[in-house]
C-alpha cells in the first residue's frame, strides 16, 4: 500500500513539474536556444515550447516552421506538429498557403492543415504577397494565383537577383531584373510600370525603392535616390550612401555621418551617428561613436528612449520587442555570444548562449 501511494505521489509530483500547454497568444512567443537546440519563451523569458529543435522560424499565421527527424514541418503554439515534419524545406506561412519543397525537390503550396493545395511542381516558389507568388519553372520565371494558374503570360529570365532585394506585391509594384543593369516595375496584371537602368533597385518599402545609380565624382561610388511607383524620382537629394524607408524614416549617410530622412528627402534627424539601424515601432538603435559598444535605442525626435545596452548586433523592433546581442566578445552573429530580447523599457528578457554562428 504504501509503494503505492508512492508512485502515486511521485507521478503526481512529475505532472506538476511539468509546464502547463501555453494558452496565450502565439504572436508573443519568442526564439529562444539552449544547448544549440531551439523553442520558444513567453514574454517572461520562461521557456513554454522546450528547446528540442535544431532549428525553428519565428510564428506567423499561427504556426512556426520546425526542424524534426524527418525533416522540416509545423508546430502549434503548444509546440505540437500540426504539419509532421517531411519537407526538404519550408517557407514560412503567408495570405495562408506556406512554399514547400518535397523530397523531389519539386515545390508546391500547402494549407495551414498540411494540404497540397498547389501540387509540387516548381523549381522554386517564394511566398504568396499581395495575392502572386513567384515561380521558377526551368530557366524562366512566372507569378502564380492562390489557385496554381499563371497570373498573367508574361515570363522572366532566370537572372541573377531576379526579385530584387526579394521584391514582392506587398506595395502593389514588384521590381524585377530583366538583364544587368535592366529592371522595371511589375504591375500586378503583368503590365509594365515603368523601366530603369540602375546599378540596383529595391523592393517598394513605405511607397518608395531606394536606387543605386552609377559612379558620383562627389560620393567615388554609386550614388542613392529613392524613386516612387511610377518609375520617376521622389526627391532631388542623393546620398552617398541609403538605406531601406522603414516606418516613414530612411537612414542615409551625408557629411560623414548617418541621419534620417522623411518621405520628402528632409532631414528628420541631421547626420550625427556612426553606426544607424532602421526604424520600427518608432525606435531605432545607433551608436554616435562607433567605437562605443553599446547602443543607444532613440524615437523620431532623437530622444535616447534606451540607454547602453547590447554589445553586438541590435535588431529592429518588433512586436514590442527586439533581439540583442547582450555580449558579443567576438563579434556579430559570433557563437558564444549570451543574446536575448529587450521591451521598450530596455527590461531584458531571456538570456540565451549561441551556440553556432548567426543564430538568433
Amino acid at each position: 500500500m504504501r509503494r503505492l501511494a508512492f508512485l502515486c505521489l511521485l507521478a503526481l509530483s512529475t505532472a506538476c513539474s511539468e509546464p502547463p500547454p501555453y494558452a496565450g497568444d502565439w504572436r508573443d512567443l519568442l526564439r529562444g536556444e539552449k544547448d544549440s537546440k531551439f523553442g520558444f519563451v513567453d514574454r517572461s523569458g520562461r521557456f513554454v515550447i522546450a528547446p528540442t529543435f535544431k532549428f525553428v522560424a519565428p510564428f506567423t499565421e499561427g504556426l512556426a516552421g520546425a526542424y524534426g527527424s524527418g525533416g522540416y514541418g509545423y508546430i502549434d503554439k503548444t509546440g505540437a506538429w500540426v504539419i509532421r515534419p517531411q519537407f526538404g524545406h519550408a517557407w514560412a506561412f503567408s495570405e495562408g498557403l506556406a512554399a514547400i519543397e518535397d523530397r523531389r525537390r519539386r515545390w508546391g503550396f500547402i494549407d495551414p492543415t498540411g494540404r497540397l493545395v498547389i501540387e509540387p511542381r516548381f523549381d522554386e516558389a517564394h511566398q504568396f504577397v499581395g495575392g502572386l507568388a513567384a515561380v521558377k519553372v526551368g530557366s524562366e520565371w512566372a507569378f502564380i494565383d492562390r489557385s496554381g494558374r499563371f497570373a498573367f503570360d508574361r515570363r522572366f529570365p532566370d537572372t541573377p537577383n531576379f526579385l530584387y532585394w526579394k521584391s514582392d506585391f506587398s506595395e502593389g509594384v514588384a521590381v524585377v531584373k530583366l538583364k544587368h543593369r535592366h529592371f522595371t516595375l511589375l504591375a500586378p496584371d503583368g503590365g509594365e510600370i515603368a523601366s530603369r537602368e540602375a546599378d540596383e533597385v529595391h523592393r517598394f518599402r513605405d511607397g518608395l525603392a531606394l536606387v543605386g545609380l552609377p559612379h558620383d565624382d562627389r560620393c567615388h561610388s554609386q550614388v542613392y535616390r529613392y524613386i516612387d511607383k511610377t518609375g520617376a524620382f521622389a526627391f532631388p537629394e542623393r546620398f552617398c550612401d541609403a538605406r531601406d524607408f522603414s516606418d516613414g524614416m530612411a537612414q542615409v549617410f551625408a557629411a560623414g555621418k548617418w541621419g534620417y530622412i522623411d518621405k520628402t528627402g528632409a532631414f528628420a534627424l541631421e547626420p550625427q551617428f556612426e553606426v544607424t539601424g532602421e526604424f520600427s515601432e518608432g525606435l531605432a538603435p545607433v551608436k554616435r561613436d562607433g567605437r562605443d559598444a553599446h547602443w543607444d535605442y532613440i524615437d523620431k525626435r532623437g530622444k535616447i528612449v534606451i540607454a547602453a545596452v547590447g554589445d553586438g548586433r541590435a535588431d529592429p523592433f518588433e512586436r514590442g520587442v527586439a533581439a540583442i546581442d547582450l555580449h558579443a566578445p567576438n563579434g556579430f552573429w559570433a557563437a558564444g555570444a549570451r543574446w536575448g530580447y529587450i521591451d521598450r523599457t530596455g527590461r531584458v528578457i531571456g538570456v540565451f548562449t549561441r551556440g553556432s554562428s548567426r543564430t538568433y
